[in-house]
């Protein structure tokens, strides 16, 4: 029955007549399909530039489904040693996976609707993370929800593209065809902010500059 009322909610948003979960982007300017002319690839072994705060955007381009942005705010920071290496949790079983490596660790915030995952603090299943090419927004590894996932494209000194898919899981969207959906996807952009502006995201800690220290603020 609780499959069925979310499955209800989620046709009904993509048709448009269902609760409001977007709101028009605060963007510093459009957010392209493609990254613009200035902007140069990304390479995965340059992950640890990224660091920082940022506003962004998730533009959605499923053919038939609703096309609002969602935005919201992102906060990145270089992982720890222990993190940047795949490693198996001491009390895991045989068929749980390993915890993967990443290069950066980090925490999320929609701007006009609300997810824990996005705002996750668990140090082995974050609410962002950046592994190789991918920026992943949202946990990883919980029933009935998967994260957005963010192939990063391009980058310049203060903005990010990508691509970004989402698989829906058990769920299937009917768009207004009547063609059933099992992900969505679109575009994504983002740009540097303040690193104050991110600092709602994290915990207080004692020392107002030891969070800064160690996610490598400046």
């Amino acid at each position: 029955m609780r499959g069925s009322v979310r499955a209800t909610v989620l046709t009904l948003s993509a048709l448009g007549c269902g609760p409001k979960v977007g709101g028009p982007p605060l963007t510093a300017s459009p957010c392209t399909s493609t990254p613009p002319v200035g902007a140069r690839a990304f390479r995965a072994e340059e992950a640890d530039a990224l660091k920082g705060s940022y506003r962004f955007v998730l533009t959605p381009t499923t053919p038939g489904l609703r096309s609002i942005p969602d935005s919201g705010l992102l906060r990145l920071w270089v992982a720890d040693s222990r993190h940047r290496h795949a490693r198996r949790l001491p009390w895991a079983l045989g068929f749980q996976p390993v915890v993967p490596a990443r290069q950066l660790t980090g925490v999320a915030r929609m701007d006009d609707w609300s997810d824990p995952y996005f705002e996750g603090h668990d140090p082995d299943w974050p609410g962002a993370q950046v592994r190789g090419d991918t920026l992943l927004l949202g946990r990883e590894l919980v029933n009935d929800y998967s994260p957005y996932a963010v192939v990063i494209t391009g980058i310049s000194s203060d903005e990010i593209w990508g691509r970004w898919r989402r698989d829906l899981n058990l769920v299937v969207i009917m768009d207004s065809s009547g063609v059933p959906h099992s992900e969505r996807q679109g575009h994504f952009c983002a740009w540097r902010v303040t690193w104050d502006s991110t600092a709602g995201l994290v915990p207080r800690v004692p020392n107002p500059n030891a969070d800064r220290t160690a996610a490598g603020g400046a």
